[in-house]
């Protein structure tokens, strides 16, 4: 997890972040210019996603998680590094008088003890300054590994929170993609409606000639209406859906949602070839919540392995030194040291290592069924993505020999109209199951490309560029 593909997409995406955030898009180099006046804005499927990687808070969160998961790797990994300390002190102080005390006469000529029994003695208060300096360095030499585990299991931590950062990375292309083809449907839908609109004034207004000229009934003028009313409100329908789907890719886009955009049609990616099974054993290796989920299992093992060392004897080597000056001197005057080898082993803690280990044990247990899990609803997803991209593509096939049909009908039924041998409603019908069946595969069409992206994105394989 700590190899050089990981930290090739941290550098690239920080950089991204921090060379293309909302506040410097005007001069970021890798996004697009945005307009400031409201103006349309057009934009390729990968500016769009440079954009949307530059101004994503879910990345900007992830980014600030993989940081601090590497910081705190880097506290634990501290105590195995030399320590030092270094503390001093200058004070001024001044003692109190001492107890009233009574001199021993012993050894004294009579005379002068005599003179000196029963006349107490007391000492007066005196003042003085003193200095001092202590420096003391520390390294941890062995405590049966359990630092090391302890380093092992943060840095497993680490690999987890990037591979975490590269599922919202994925994620986040996944969205702009299904979203980019939400807005280019929408899009060839609202053209569609469109000319549904004009197709049904145009076929009012002939109604209406040929009644003038007395070869249509009325009936046909009145039934030519309903076509029309219907095409306006499926174009307002349709409308108000385009407008839905660009507001929600702006807002991936990190742009207001209003920001009015052009967007190229995206080429269709190759086919990618192989089996469902080989799709799933891909998954299984290179699928984010899977890495995640192996370094959440590595980093608890990791951690039970520092539980059982938490009774292990520690030794440390310590040296100090110390100096002091009075009066006056701010320097130390003399210096003294100390070189030691010191031993800590903990007898008795009250079960408290005991219930630590189970503790560990647990989260081993746990992180293992969490793999298990995440491994298993992997090969879920591909399986599903794979047999919706087959249901996809059969859709599409269908509705291409749906619109030929459909074509066939509309043309019979005008040529029947033509000749009057049927009614007006026969042709309106035809041109109604005309357009469904353009817009279920206009539908069918992007469903194929939406599968597409799903059975990449569950695979794991990068997008195509």
């Amino acid at each position: 997890m700590r190899g050089s593909g990981f930290m090739l997409l941290w550098a690239l995406l920080t950089g991204l972040f921090w060379g293309a955030c909302p506040t410097m898009a005007e001069t970021a180099p890798d996004t697009p210019p945005l307009s400031a006046d409201g103006a349309t804005i057009h934009l390729e499927l990968e500016e769009a996603w440079r954009l949307a990687l530059a101004r994503s808070p879910r990345v900007a969160a992830a980014l600030a998680r993989v940081t601090q998961a590497h910081e705190e790797a880097e506290m634990v990994a501290a105590p195995a590094r030399p320590q030092a300390t270094l503390t001093g002190f200058r004070e001024q102080t001044r003692t109190t008088p001492g107890p009233p005390i009574v001199l021993s006469t012993f050894g004294m000529r009579p005379g002068v003890a005599g003179a000196l029994e029963e006349r107490p003695f007391q000492t007066e208060g005196f003042e003085y300054g003193s200095s001092q300096v202590h420096l003391e360095v520390r390294q941890l030499l062995f405590d049966g590994g359990q630092l090391a585990a302890r380093i092992a299991s943060a840095r497993a931590q680490e690999g987890q929170s990037q591979a975490l950062l590269g599922s919202v990375v994925r994620d986040l292309r996944r969205d702009l993609e299904l979203a980019w083809l939400d807005a280019l449907q929408a899009r060839s839908r609202l053209e569609l409606a469109q000319e549904a609109e004009i197709l049904a004034r145009e076929q009012r207004r002939m109604t209406e000639v040929r009644f003038q000229e007395g070869t249509a009934a009325r009936a046909d003028v009145v039934f030519a209406q309903v076509p029309v009313a219907q095409a306006e409100r499926d174009r307002i329908q349709v409308e108000n859906s385009e407008a839905v789907a660009q507001a929600a890719l702006n807002r991936l886009l990190g742009l207001p949602l209003g920001t009015p955009l052009t967007l190229a049609e995206p080429e269709a990616p190759p086919p990618r070839l192989g089996t469902p099974e080989e799709a799933e054993e891909r998954a299984g290796r290179v699928r984010p919540e899977v890495v995640a989920a192996r370094a959440a299992l590595d980093s608890a093992r990791s951690g039970l392995q520092a539980a059982r060392s938490g009774r292990d004897p520690e030794f440390h080597a310590v040296g100090s030194s110390t100096g002091v000056s009075y009066e006056k001197d701010l320097l130390p005057g003399d210096v003294g040291w100390r070189v030691a080898l010191e031993a800590r082993w903990v007898l008795l803690d009250g079960n408290q290592t005991t219930h630590e280990v189970r503790r560990a044990r647990a989260r081993v247990l746990e992180a293992e069924a969490n793999w298990r899990e995440a491994r298993d609803s992997v090969a879920l997803e591909v399986r599903q993505a794979w047999l919706a991209l087959q249901t996809a593509q059969r859709a599409w096939s269908s509705a291409q020999v749906e619109v030929e049909r459909a074509r066939e009908a509309l043309a019979m039924a005008e040529g029947r109209y033509r000749s009057g041998v049927a009614v007006f409603l026969e042709g309106s019908q035809a041109r109604v199951d005309l357009l469904a069946a353009r817009t279920n595969l206009l539908a069918a069409r992007y469903d194929v490309r939406r599968a597409r992206i799903r059975l990449d994105w569950a695979q794991g394989l990068e997008p195509p560029r």
